[in-house]
């Protein structure tokens, strides 16, 4: 049944919520309440139906604040009801939080359609990775939201994103758009029935207490905490996988959409008071579970604490009233401070190695600074500020000349944007909008690490190599960095490159597919992670170590120098997974002659001969690929953004020569599966985002290196062109090689070009 939309139904509804979970102490119903809130007198609200949740509530304000002297007067009369709609009136009629609040809205009746009202009108949502279709959400016997469920594909990331509450976004947003209270109602609905349903008070890891208990959800088997007179809300453990409450979600709920909507939707009349009360010791309830620094699952994990403490700070900002807002606020930044200087590198890099966490943690840092200037909270201190500067200057550079961030690790293709047009008015940086805009605006950049348009990040270990700002400009992201602080999120993918050149994708990663879950993308997930899945090479079949997680050092200058004319880039990889006999090392350079081509000289270097050496190269579902099985030349059509094909082509043509190695095969695998056809893993299959799963060209190149051969030698000319024809006469020819350069004659339209690159030797 969807919840009623008009009138009294949706009162009884409600009531009926409340009756069935609180009213035990209580021998009547819950009685509406009036819409204006009064300021005095015996009230009945939900602070005399259950006074469980009114001791609570009363005990959570500090009422000697400013401004709640009614509250404080009826509180010391014994008249719970009153102090309780004083507290409400106190947020109806004052400034408080002033950056959340909303202008006057005028009543309307008109709808704002599309997916608001599909949730308003069947309680369908949307928003969610998996599956990415809207979504009706069950009702339980009692008529609360089935906030627990795991949604159709059975993944707790359903769970997780249903309960941060975009939902509360979108509602006043539909609200304030068109003045119709349909919105609020719903909102009010659902305040009451989630805090109803999913109490978690007192929360504590490790505080004796003869009354323990867990959120609705947890799957340990204790005591599910609910608001009855006995417990008094129990005392909860928090953090658990399985739960609403876990820190994540608590800390998107506080960052955002809870004081959102509870400040933009004070002037509604259909926001009761009852569902004012109830959010505000949910409010409590939350500042006490994430301040619980303790054994929950995001611990040690960047993005997630920092969502977390950021939570904290912005509900001690925007409810200074709660009791303990001022010791939270003072410890959240004290954890955000520490984390930004251990969870971020000095070239603002997050150490996760995601480049969409990486942005969404700087979002959140910046917003942390936002939220010190907003609610008059103690200036954060300079090294803060510059590290946020530092982030978003990544983000500026390494973001590719159609705006899209590598996708490394569990990013989505061009999903998260490096560049925020507040940020850079902010910190003053006109070079990142010159770099955002193609050149358009902004200012050129100069300066130290800004002498060429190529870039590189020198902790992480990501160099981008770029013809210049151009919109058709080429860019080449290469990975000679640490594997990344998150093993969940980070991939096994050192040496990998992707590649854009003329508005196009032309050298893709596989993606991330579904974390959880039992679709199909989430059988594709172990591949996500797997070398095979990006632009690198694998040495008899092994996967890279997940090592080292964290830089110690930065990277040496001698590992790469930028010219006017040219860039060189170098990185080797010698830790290897699953059993290797003795020992070997991939090293990787790129050779760029800006604006032309880019040449990849690939060493491999072993103790002993007979080693296999497989070489990937990842194309987009949509693109077109060809490949000559005979001279290993390949041809891959580009894709924009949108998915569509493009007149662009990369040109991959191996190395010959002497002294250079030659595959043994070259072939196409698409959307293979282990276990079909002889198959013994997954290769050629792409996620653009969470869900996708889709099946992608992947051009691979096997050799088998002599019995007594310890090293080999492999070259490639990469070539972008804006058009799709034959290249003939271009190559790329080793004639010498040296303990620690390799050297090449490189020719492209009849021009030839001798180079000598450096490798890391073992």
């Amino acid at each position: 049944m969807g919840v009623p939309r008009l009138g009294c139904v949706l009162v009884l509804l409600i009531g009926v919520i409340e009756w069935s979970l609180l009213a035990k102490t209580s021998a009547a119903a819950v009685t509406p309440v009036a819409r204006t809130p009064p300021l005095s007198g015996n009230v009945e609200n939900i602070c005399t139906t259950n006074t469980t949740i009114g001791a609570a509530v009363l005990t959570a304000v500090n009422l000697s604040w400013p401004g709640l002297e009614v509250a404080r007067a009826a509180a010391a009369r014994g008249d719970a009801g009153g102090a309780c709609a004083a507290i409400a009136a106190y947020y109806r009629t004052g400034t408080s939080a002033s950056w959340f609040r909303l202008p006057a809205v005028r009543p309307g009746s008109g709808r704002a359609g599309g997916e608001v009202d599909m949730m308003v009108n069947t309680d369908t949502f949307s928003g969610f990775p998996s599956p990415s279709t809207p979504v009706k959400i069950p009702r339980n016997p009692d008529g609360g939201l089935e906030w627990t469920w795991y949604g159709p594909d059975n993944d707790d990331e359903f769970m997780n994103v249903l309960n941060r509450h975009s939902s509360f976004d979108e509602l006043l947003s539909a609200w304030n758009t068109t003045g119709n209270p349909i919105y609020p109602k719903y909102f009010d609905a659902m305040v009451k029935d989630w805090v109803l349903h999913l109490p978690c008070n007192n929360a504590s890891h490790t505080a004796a207490s003869t009354v323990r208990c867990v959120p609705l959800g947890d799957q340990s088997g204790g005591k599910v905490c609910e608001w009855d007179a006995i417990t008094v809300g129990g005392q909860c453990s928090t953090g658990t996988f399985e739960s609403p409450w876990r820190s994540l979600e608590m800390g998107i709920r506080m960052a955002g959409s809870w004081p959102e909507a509870f400040f933009g939707f004070q002037q509604s009349d259909d926001f009761t008071v009852d569902a004012r009360l109830l959010l505000l010791l949910g409010v409590s309830e939350h500042i006490k579970a994430l301040t619980v620094d303790g054994g929950h699952p995001g611990k040690g994990t960047v993005n997630w604490e920092m969502t977390q403490w950021r939570g904290v700070l912005v509900a001690a900002g925007a409810w200074p009233e709660l009791v303990g807002a001022a010791a939270a606020s003072e410890m959240s930044f004290q954890y955000l401070t520490a984390l930004l200087e251990s969870g971020v590198y000095a070239d603002g890099v997050e150490t996760e190695m995601t480049s969409n966490y990486d942005m969404g943690t700087a979002a959140d840092y910046f917003a942390a600074l936002q939220t010190v200037a907003q609610a008059k909270l103690p200036s954060a201190p300079p090294a803060f500020a510059a590290r946020v500067e530092a982030m978003y200057t990544y983000g500026a550079y390494v973001s590719s000349p159609i705006g899209c961030l590598p996708q490394n690790g569990d990013s989505d293709i061009c999903s998260t944007s490096g560049f925020e047009s507040e940020v850079s008015q902010f910190f003053d940086r006109p070079d990142w909008d010159y770099v955002k805009t193609n050149g358009a605006y902004g200012k050129h950049p100069s300066g130290l690490g800004h002498e060429t348009p190529s870039v590189m990040f020198p902790w992480a270990g990501q160099a981008v190599l770029r013809s210049g700002y151009t919109a058709n400009a080429s860019w080449l992201w290469f990975d000679v960095g640490p594997f990344g602080s998150n093993a969940f999120h980070a991939h096994r993918d050192k040496l990998s490159v992707q590649l854009q050149a003329f508005g196009s994708l032309l050298l893709m990663d596989s993606g991330r597919f579904a974390y959880a879950g039992s679709s199909f993308s989430h059988d594709r997930r172990p591949y996500a992670h797997d070398t095979q899945a990006h632009n690198t090479l694998r040495i008899d079949g092994k996967q890279q170590q997940q090592a080292p997680a964290l830089a110690t050092t930065p990277r040496p200058n001698s590992s790469w120098t930028f010219e006017s004319a040219r860039d060189i880039v170098q990185g080797s990889m010698a830790l290897w997974d699953g059993g290797l006999v003795g020992t070997a090392t991939h090293s990787r350079s790129l050779y760029h002659q800006r604006g032309e081509w880019f040449a990849v000289v690939d060493v491999v270097s072993s103790d002993r001969g007979g080693r296999t050496v497989q070489a990937t190269w990842h194309c987009h579902p949509n693109a077109t690929v060809h490949v000559d099985p005979t001279t290993g030349v390949s041809a891959i059509g580009g894709v924009s953004v949108a998915a569509a094909q493009t007149p662009a082509q990369l040109t991959i043509i191996p190395g010959t020569g002497p002294s250079a190695d030659q595959w043994a095969s070259s072939k196409i695998v698409h959307g293979q599966l282990a276990g079909q056809d002889g198959a013994t893993e997954d290769q050629g299959w792409y996620s653009s985002s969470y869900v996708d799963a889709l099946p992608a060209d992947v051009i691979v190149h096997d050799a088998t290196l002599g019995a007594t051969q310890k090293r080999a030698v492999f070259v490639w000319l990469l070539l972008p062109s804006p058009t799709r024809a034959a290249v003939t006469g271009a190559s790329i020819k080793v004639t010498a090689v040296a303990n620690t350069t390799v050297t090449a004659i490189v020719t492209v339209d009849g021009k030839a070009v001798t180079i000598t690159v450096p490798y890391e030797t073992p």
